[in-house]
């Protein structure tokens, strides 16, 4: 399913995200969970080097 999210994120700069979302058959609020989601993973990553603690 994330490549299909992928795929969105990706065209998005030349289509509108609710358009890719139907075209790939998928909720838009999914789409954006995951989008949160991968901010979230990323600063909680970037917080943890800043630690010191091992990736």
């Amino acid at each position: 399913m994330s490549g299909i999210r992928r795929f969105i994120r990706a065209g998005k700069a030349d289509y509108a995200t609710v358009l890719l979302c139907w075209v790939m058959k998928t909720v838009r609020s999914a789409y954006y969970a995951w989008v949160a989601g991968t901010e979230a993973r990323e600063a909680g990553r970037q917080a943890d080097e800043a630690l010191g603690f091992p990736l």
